[in-house]
């Protein structure tokens, strides 16, 4: 009867009325199966249900996922459960119930012993949108890397932080810091951020992430935070550096006086050069020994690099001459009155002879005098004759007589045909003095007839 009402008739009302007052198993299957084959699943398994028949629960999961009764599907499917012992129906059960909502149900489920491939079926609802049963899922593995990425999805992002420390895997790490940043969560940004960036390959990438978005101040507080880290490295330090001399530039140099150090200095030095950081440059040279550029910033940038004690300690370190003279140079343009303290420092260094002529050529050798009657021990010609001219101008005959008695190396005959037409009679004494020493007799006894020096010419 009921094959007549199905594929004569094929009234499934009419077979139904005769299947529920038969109530045989074999009538509900073969309405079951009529069911299915026009779609409708719903009644299909509740014919299924009532026959008992768990033979075709390949067919009833197919249809189900097409038409969406999940709610019915999961009832089936405990039922085919107590029959046969598959991890593909478990599986199906979880999925079913993510799919019909019913999470308490699904939660007792998995908290019970059971066969299901819970990862798969938790991919599977991440896949879906099925975010809540996602978690509950990983949660129940545990799988704490894919549990931190759905809590990202459903904006927990404390708890996701949480999950992230659990599963403590750079990739994971990542995303939930940079879902953080976009959200606006900057302090569950750098509980995540201190985790990524103790590992150097790591840091560019995560200081790229926040400078695009405009979060330079967020990424200083992380790093001023990862400084302190005991895995702290160098690229930390330098970053750290590189974003201060760009958004911060007041702070730059108590950060390089603390960990100059532990930077990577050439790649902070490019930076500074760039952004025209001179005095900050200056100190990053000389950390670098690179002595010879350091004076050469604090000369070339004066106002915002020089200071002359630090100038003065590089003068002594400094490699090429030239730039030792540059130096002197810029200090006799700019800083006269310090230019004996500096020549002082580097009189071990310099050619005095050299000097002598740089100040004769600016007509600057009185400024340097003090230099010059400390370095005279050296008994230089250049010096001496320097020193004689500026006591021959002070008219310091005294002080004239110590110097060429002491020091012998000068063109006495110059200076004695100088001082013998100088209106001061010690000096021309003194002319007659060098004369007598240099066994120029006849003009020792001229000068000192003419001046009546017979002490002189004796």
């Amino acid at each position: 009867a009921i094959h007549v009402l199905l594929d004569h008739l094929e009234d499934l009302d009419r077979a139904h009325e005769y299947a529920t007052k038969v109530d045989e198993a074999g009538v509900w299957t073969e309405l079951a199966d009529a069911y299915l084959a026009h779609a409708r699943v719903s009644d299909a398994i509740a014919a299924y249900l009532r026959a008992g028949d768990t033979s075709k629960h390949v067919e009833v999961v197919a249809k189900a996922h097409e038409s969406g009764d999940y709610a019915e599907l999961t009832k089936y499917l405990l039922m085919v459960r107590k029959r046969v012992k598959d991890p593909k129906v478990d599986t199906e059960i979880v999925h079913s119930y993510a799919r019909a909502g019913d999470l308490p149900a699904l939660e007792a489920f998995v908290a019970a012993p059971h066969l299901a491939d819970l990862r798969a079926v938790g991919d599977r609802c991440a896949e879906e949108g099925l975010h809540d049963a996602a978690r509950l899922v990983f949660a129940t593995i545990p799988d704490y890397g894919r549990l931190a990425s759905t809590l990202v999805k459903l904006h927990r992002y404390q708890a996701a932080v949480d999950a992230a420390r659990k599963a403590n895997s750079p990739r994971t790490w990542k995303e939930v810091c940079y879902a953080c940043v976009e959200e606006g969560e900057f302090k569950l940004a750098q509980l995540c951020g201190l985790n990524i960036i103790v590992a150097a390959d790591d840091l560019a990438e995560v200081a790229e992430f926040y400078t695009q978005r405009g979060h330079a101040d967020e990424l200083i507080a992380l790093l001023e935070s990862g400084i302190g880290l005991e895995r702290a490295h160098m690229g930390i330090f330098t970053e750290l550096g590189a974003l201060y001399a760009r958004h911060r530039p007041e702070r730059l140099m108590e950060h390089l006086k603390l960990f100059a150090p532990r930077c990577n200095v050439p790649a902070l030095i490019r930076v500074c050069e760039e952004l025209e950081l001179w005095r900050e440059l200056t100190f990053l040279y000389v950390a670098y020994d690179e002595y010879d550029n350091a004076l050469g910033v604090m000369v070339g940038h004066a106002a915002a690099a020089w200071e002359h004690v630090q100038f003065k300690d590089v003068a002594v370190k400094v490699k090429a001459a030239e730039t030792l003279y540059k130096g002197i140079s810029f200090y006799l343009e700019e800083h006269p009155e310090l230019l004996n303290d500096l020549l002082k420092v580097v009189e071990s260094r310099v050619d005095h002879s050299r000097v002598v002529d740089i100040m004769r050529r600016a007509g600057q050798l009185p400024l340097v005098k003090e230099y010059l009657v400390s370095v005279q021990k050296n008994d230089l010609q250049a010096v001496n004759e320097a020193v004689n001219e500026l006591l021959v101008g002070e008219g310091d005959a005294a002080g004239l007589r110590d110097s060429i008695t002491s020091y012998e190396n000068y063109d006495a005959l110059a200076l004695a045909g100088r001082l013998e037409r100088h209106e001061d009679t010690e000096f021309r004494r003194l002319a007659a003095l060098i004369y007598k020493r240099n066994l120029k007799w006849h003009k020792a006894v001229a000068l000192a007839k003419t001046d009546k020096l017979y002490e002189v010419s004796a």
